[in-house]
């Protein structure tokens, strides 16, 4: 991951303290990331379909 990021392991370390600290924050950003792609579509009445299509379109 560092090197995807043009940084090192020990200054992804120095920002997140452990790497559970780094994954965590990895899934929140994931988390808040499907909030905004469901945002504003309907909990109920649309196929799986009609959903997935919603959120590709965004």
């Amino acid at each position: 991951m560092a090197v995807a990021l043009g940084t090192s392991p020990r200054k992804l370390l120095y920002d997140f303290g452990s790497k559970q600290e780094l994954v965590g924050a990895v899934l929140a950003e994931a988390r808040r990331g499907a909030e905004r792609l469901t945002h504003g579509l309907p909990a109920t009445g649309a196929t799986v379909h009609e959903r997935l299509r919603a959120i590709w379109t965004c």
